[in-house]
């Protein structure tokens, strides 16, 4: 087998700093590699086919060169910097990329920045070819040689770049830059529509109580399906997407006006969903294997998700599991038992049924599963949604409120970022009263209060706030049991901490 590096490894790329560093990729069986690094070495032999090695943990500055031997060959890697790496992951609006966000034309003319970079994993879902001879434990899971398309590099932010970098990711690495003055490193690893069961293994899902629904749903959605029907779906799905794209071709008003070149496509309809199979983006662990694959271990600060609209649709009660799970699963195939989770929670979003609970219930299993891990933190972006796009164009806000919550709990910035619920809640008459540790403002009405009565039917509630008090009532309830807050699918997060984030959601029983 020849000698490679995993295909993350490029020129221009960020090492991460302060930890010890990954590199690794395929050789031939019992050859020894051996990297170089500002005058550090380390080396590692080849294991069925596969070699693991790491650097030591390293804070130097400025640009070097990564040179990997093995039997005689060398790989050289130019203009490497150590600084602070992230993985973008998730589904569409992390895959969102700046020259589609509200604040794309003003940010892509002054992205010009040596230390900002960002690496796209290869976009593909095509099952890999064996790795290993059976009755093997293969080291690594990195892709086999015949398999691997022409990977793009990593490359440097400019004007001529940025524009296809994630939207999110692009603002959480600028306000890092800003905050850190070290370089970062952004690794795009994100497909839209996908579940975040696309991004786990099959053992994962099969292993894990309540999880095998999702192979179940997989197997229930082929059953009968031939490789010609399957190849027909494919071709004709193919079809539609190309006459998407030449309809978009056609549209004339320039993306420098973001909202108004939105209202110019908002008829014209991506396609959806592409038909399942075997190599279908949407396959359970399929883009595990096929994407994710190709980046651990490489070593990371931590991982920047943005996901859960297509799990809504799907088995919202289970995502809590789910995220559970998959953070699990990537703090050990990326070999750090603490690696950072920064959760984007879902805003708002109507789509046929504003009044349904589904995002509902994907918020609180997002907040339950950062409130319960001391190495993940959650950002509240309520009021960076919009009513009928699933889509927003607001990543700025998503992408700055992201960044404030790595920099505190990850970087120990004094800041307050601090997330709150109610502290008490008691009946008093016909109302429920709410307090919290913090003062409330409302930026106008808010219908986004309800209130259960012993019926257990919810109902839109009136609210009053004064100061850190919320008083809660509803016409014709008059023995309020329970409220909550912003769990319908669409909401507009109107009510703000004194810090200035949107309250999060909540759902609290009257004592």
């Amino acid at each position: 087998m020849r000698f490679s590096c995993a295909s993350i490894f490029t020129d221009h790329m960020v090492l991460q700093r302060r930890r010890p560093v990954a590199v690794f990729g395929k050789g031939p069986e019992g050859e020894t590699v051996e990297a170089e690094f500002i005058g550090h070495t380390a080396s590692a032999p080849v294991r069925h086919g596969e070699w693991l090695l790491f650097l030591p943990a390293m804070d130097e500055r400025g640009a070097h060169t990564l040179r990997v031997r093995c039997a005689g060959e060398e790989l050289a890697f130019s203009d490497v910097v150590l600084g602070e790496v992230f993985l973008a992951g998730g589904q569409s609006n992390m895959e969102l990329i700046l020259e589609n966000a509200e604040s794309g034309a003003r940010e892509i003319p002054a992205s010009l920045d040596p230390d900002l970079r960002y690496f796209h994993v290869l976009k593909t879902a095509k099952p890999p070819l064996p790795r290993a001879a059976e009755g093997t434990v293969p080291l690594l899971c990195v892709p086999s040689p015949e398999y691997l398309e022409e990977p793009e590099p990593w490359v440097t932010s400019s004007p001529e770049t940025a524009g296809q970098f994630s939207a999110v990711g692009y603002h959480v690495g600028k306000r890092l830059r800003a905050a850190l003055g070290v370089p970062v490193g952004l690794i795009g690893c994100n497909w839209g529509g996908t579940s975040a069961s696309c991004w786990v293994s099959r053992e994962t899902l099969a292993q894990t109580p309540g999880l095998r629904v999702y192979l179940d749903d997989y197997d229930r959605a082929v059953q009968g399906q031939t490789t010609d029907q399957y190849q027909k779906a494919k071709a004709d799905y193919a079809d539609a997407l190309a006459a998407y794209a030449e309809r978009m071709a056609r549209v004339t008003v320039s993306k420098e006006d973001m909202v108004a070149y939105r209202e110019a496509t908002k008829d014209i309809v991506y396609p959806w969903p592409p038909p399942m199979g075997p190599d279908s983006e949407r396959r359970p662990h399929g883009l595990y294997e096929t994407m994710l694959s190709r980046v651990f271990p490489y070593t990371l600060a931590g991982a920047l998700w943005y996901q859960g609209e297509e799990d809504s649709g799907t088995h919202p009660e289970l995502y809590e599991t789910l995220l559970t799970a998959l953070m699990r699963q990537w703090r050990r195939d990326f070999r750090e038992e603490d690696l950072f989770f920064g959760v984007v929670q879902l805003p708002g979003f109507a789509g046929e049924d504003a009044a349904g609970e589904a995002w509902g219930k994907v918020r609180l299993a997002q907040a339950a599963v950062c409130g319960r891990d001391a190495h993940a933190a959650l950002a509240v972006v309520l009021d960076a949604g919009e009513r009928d796009n699933v889509h927003p164009i607001d990543k700025e806000t998503v992408g700055n409120r992201l960044a404030d919550q790595i920099l505190c709990h990850l970087y120990g910035a004094e800041m307050d970022v601090r997330l709150y619920a109610p502290k008490r809640i008691a009946r008093e008459g016909n109302a429920l009263v709410l307090r919290f540790d913090t003062a409330l403002h409302s930026r106008g009405e808010s219908d986004d209060f309800q209130l259960r009565g012993p019926d257990g039917a919810w109902a839109r509630a009136e609210a009053k706030i004064e100061g850190s008090a919320v008083r809660l009532t509803a016409p014709g309830l008059d023995a309020p049991c329970a409220a909550r807050y912003a769990l319908t699918n669409w909401v507009e997060g109107r009510v703000y901490q004194a810090n200035g984030i949107p309250l999060p959601p909540f759902a609290v029983e009257a004592e």
